[in-house]
């Protein structure tokens, strides 16, 4: 018990002597448009949701959607978080956009837009990779990454071991490449992009091009990313997916890139990584396929979800509030609180009874 008092009073005064980083604006947009509440419903059933997430998880927001009408919302729903990895599905849409505007061709080569790590340079099979191989995570390219965690530097294969499109990895040189490959052919950092092509359209809530930062690595050019963003804008962005690519009337991306983004290119019994993945079946254009449960997802660490339950027509979002500082980023490690993607399916599920 000493030992345990110790460590969160070393936690606590570590944490009063870090800067914490001004990581988000909290300021409402002047573009912003109230959700709609869809009256689906009762007083009743939204406490007994309420109990359900506060008796079984430490989600710190959850918000659902249902034809971009507000369902169900609870905790700090409209708190800018850490999204972690769920940002890479954001890009994904944003390279659907640049594709439909012809300022992107994902079949094209590292070679052919002369792309490239200056701290590691690569091959000549690595630069034959198309960038849909890296939005697949199948690039072949298997070089020093930021933002990786033990387990996906333990999985790495040897570089060279796999031709581009041979093998699935989730890969963080993937994900750290395709927003600078996206600020190289569009002339804009993927903050502007969000601003422009999801923020203003979808009047998002607090979404500021501030909240997203770089973190720079020795070994490697590229840069890894942070995106702050609150539950409810993430719920906006996870409709235009389920609506094939329109918020209202208005189209955002097209139906031809949400059909490429939800399909499981890589898949159970087929790629190694998903069959030692013990959740998801299948991996499209950075998205996440359960098979068990028929639901698309948007995943990142510590318990940050957008789940897309196409039957429901429901927009599911749960987040895990684990701070900006690191030491309140190694105390929710430390107190396991961080939520797994059980915990998110289970939430989903009881949630997606109550809706018809």
């Amino acid at each position: 018990m000493k030992k345990i008092t110790y460590l969160i009073l070393i936690l606590c005064i570590t944490q009063s002597c870090i800067k914490v980083d001004p990581f988000f604006e909290l300021e409402t947009r002047q573009s912003y448009e109230p959700l709609e509440s869809a009256n689906l419903l009762t007083s009743s059933e939204v406490s007994e949701i309420n109990k359900f997430i506060e008796d079984n998880t430490f989600f710190d927001a959850a918000i659902v959607l249902k034809d971009e009408k507000l369902v169900y919302a609870y905790g700090d729903y409209q708190l800018p978080m850490n999204c972690a990895s769920v940002r890479k599905s954001i890009y994904s849409i944003l390279y659907g956009i640049a594709q439909e505007q012809g300022i992107i061709d994902t079949t094209s080569t590292l070679q052919s837009i002369s792309f490239d790590d200056n701290k590691q340079p690569l091959t000549q099979t690595e630069k034959s990779a198309r960038i849909s191989d890296l939005l697949k995570a199948r690039s072949g390219i298997y070089l020093n990454a930021g933002g990786e965690t033990a387990l996906m530097k333990e999985r790495k294969p040897q570089r060279g071991t796999f031709l581009p499109n041979e093998h699935f990895y989730y890969n963080n040189w993937d994900f750290n490449a395709l927003p600078q490959i996206l600020k190289q052919q569009t002339g804009q950092p993927v903050e502007d992009l969000i601003e422009q092509w999801l923020a203003e359209p979808l009047g998002m809530l607090n979404y500021n091009s501030v909240n997203i930062i770089y973190e720079s690595q020795d070994n490697t050019e590229h840069p890894h990313s942070r995106l702050y963003i609150s539950s409810e804008d993430l719920a906006r962005i996870g409709s235009i997916v389920l609506n094939n690519g329109f918020w209202g009337n208005q189209e955002i991306v097209s139906q031809s890139w949400i059909d490429q983004m939800l399909f499981a290119y890589s898949k159970d019994g087929t790629d190694k990584d998903l069959d030692d993945d013990d959740f998801f079946e299948g991996y499209g254009l950075l998205w996440w396929y359960d098979l068990d449960t028929d639901t698309w997802w948007a995943s990142g660490f510590g318990g940050q979800f957008i789940i897309l339950n196409k039957e429901k027509g429901t927009v599911t979002v749960l987040m895990k509030n684990t701070s900006n500082s690191a030491p309140s980023f190694l105390w929710n490690n430390a107190t396991s609180r961080n939520e797994d993607h059980e915990n998110g399916s289970q939430v989903e599920q009881f949630i997606s009874q109550f809706i018809n």
